[in-house]
């Protein structure tokens, strides 16, 4: 969406934006994301707004990287202050949901060490990242590891299990709480 757009919306349209993005091919009509699942995507949108052009650069290429699975560059770009959680604009992926999907475990964990990494963040197909472990590699070692990690984070925000996974767990079979 671009800026001039954005500048005209009200948070009313732009919510109403989120959701038509969010929805996407993943979710039902009736089972539209709740107001906070909507207001952490609008916060996470904001703070992409704000980054300074060098960031925004560093980003493009951690998740690019991420995505090629050049692990070692991943590395140097967070140790040169790339933004971890930057968001891919084709895909809505950050490079934990690259490297989470081909079960890249040992550069999944370093992300995760930094205390940085916002494991609540869904890609435009609202998948997480503990989703993308399972769906494509199917390492439900990963998948389990985090999903513990997403709802630790989801507790820390007040959101419950079912904010969280509550109409996704219904259409893949995801495991209740207590994995």
């Amino acid at each position: 969406m671009s800026d001039d757009k954005k500048d005209d919306m009200s948070k009313k349209e732009r919510q109403q934006a989120v959701l038509d993005e969010l929805l996407g091919q993943t979710r039902f009509k009736s089972q539209e994301p709740t107001d906070k699942e909507l207001e952490a995507q609008i916060k996470g949108e904001e703070a992409m707004d704000e980054l300074s052009e060098e960031q925004r650069r560093l980003g493009i290429h951690l998740t690019s990287h991420a995505f090629n699975l050049r692990e070692g560059k991943v590395r140097e770009l967070i140790e040169q202050g790339a933004p971890i959680n930057f968001i891919d604009e084709q895909s809505g992926a950050t490079a934990i949901h690259f490297l989470a999907g081909y079960s890249r475990e040992e550069t999944v964990d370093f992300l995760i060490n930094t205390g940085k990494c916002d494991l609540l963040i869904r890609d435009k197909m609202g998948r997480l990242p503990s989703a993308r472990a399972a769906e494509i590699t199917g390492n439900m070692e990963l998948h389990a590891k985090l999903m513990k990690l997403e709802l630790a984070q989801a507790e820390e925000r007040g959101l419950t299990y079912n904010d969280l996974y509550g109409s996704m767990s219904q259409q893949q079979n995801l495991p209740e709480p207590g994995i």
